[in-house]
């Protein structure tokens, strides 16, 4: 396998690298569909204070230019 790959490189390094990017790809999917990272930023902003202070001031800031 491992003279295969060096062998034919012009031919496994961009199926390595298509098959890379396809399944970065499918796991960005499956973690939208479960809406993991929108759980977890509101368990981080939940527990940190200094978020929440950052988050009134944005909105003060949207409220003054809207």
């Amino acid at each position: 396998m491992k003279t295969f790959i060096f062998d034919y490189w012009y031919f496994t390094f961009p199926v390595l690298f298509i098959t890379f990017v396809f399944g970065c790809l499918i796991i960005g999917y499956i973690e939208s569909l479960f809406k993991i990272r929108e759980w977890e930023q509101a368990n981080y902003s939940a527990t940190n204070p200094e978020w929440k202070e950052l988050i009134k001031k944005v909105d003060e800031i949207n409220n003054k230019i809207n």
